[in-house]
């Protein structure tokens, strides 16, 4: 049988330009492809992640010193673990580090009740909290570390836990604001302006009044604004708990670059 060499060479050639022909339409899909996810993870980056997860771990334990209930939040749901577990892990380390605490104090204040001839009351150490945002990559967790360790009446202290679920960056109130900004000062009048509508319930003895927010002020995002708290006794009495004021993002103009 004989084979047609110029046959043989064109149907060869064919081949090969039809090989590259996939070649270039593999290729441009794949282009596509990789164009259309950046695309994707570009917006999904600037709107944000959907709402992450958050559930409870609970410990619970009594002894004849104390009474221990925490309520601890757990992040799932994240992309980024790394992020997820540190958020976690911090979350933890502060409710473990309260109780261990006031276990600690628990000791010591039956050993004091016995050296007086004093009756003992049982110390308490309990947690909760609340998601007060979560969206738009940020989650705003404040919790509440109650302490009973003698005395009239226990006291609670709320530490915020406010995120940026894209870095893991804690939240700081500065960064809300544009550089250059003086929000403590649209804040104290903002304050002041609530303060007046029910002065009842606050100091109002000069040196006990309020005056300013610190540079630390303690906030939580809420949806539209953010709000802002005082630790007990800091501008009112003990009846009043924890003093929160709601302040929206219209009260700051075009100055917020953090909006929740």
């Amino acid at each position: 049988m004989l084979i047609d060499k110029r046959g043989f060479s064109q149907v060869l050639i064919k081949t090969v330009q039809i090989d590259k022909a996939f070649e270039r339409g593999y290729s441009v899909k794949k282009s596509i492809f990789f164009i259309v996810l950046l695309i994707v993870l570009a917006a999904f980056y600037k709107y944000g992640m959907k709402p992450v997860t958050v559930t409870a771990k609970n410990i619970q334990q009594s002894t004849n010193l104390i009474d221990i209930d925490l309520k601890i939040p757990v992040v799932s749901g994240m992309i980024n673990q790394k992020i997820q577990g540190k958020i976690n892990g911090q979350f933890e380390k502060d409710a473990l580090d309260f109780r261990k605490k006031i276990e600690k104090l628990s000791v010591q204040g039956k050993q004091d009740a016995d050296n007086s001839g004093f009756p003992f009351r049982k110390f308490d150490s309990t947690t909760a909290f609340e998601v007060a945002y979560n969206k738009n990559s940020l989650l705003s967790i404040p919790v509440e570390y109650y302490q009973f360790t003698g005395g009239a009446h226990g006291s609670t202290e709320k530490k915020p836990y406010n995120y940026d679920l894209k870095t893991g960056r804690v939240i700081a109130l500065g960064d809300i604001f544009k550089e250059g900004y003086n929000y403590k000062e649209a804040i104290n009048q903002e304050v002041k302006r609530q303060i007046k509508e029910k002065n009842d319930l606050y100091f109002t003895q000069p040196g006990m009044e309020f005056q300013t927010i610190k540079e630390n002020q303690p906030f939580y995002f809420v949806d539209g604004g953010l709000t802002i708290y005082f630790a007990q006794y800091e501008i009112a009495p003990y009846a009043a708990g924890i003093p929160e004021f709601k302040l929206p993002f219209t009260l700051f103009g075009n100055n917020v670059k953090i909006k929740g």
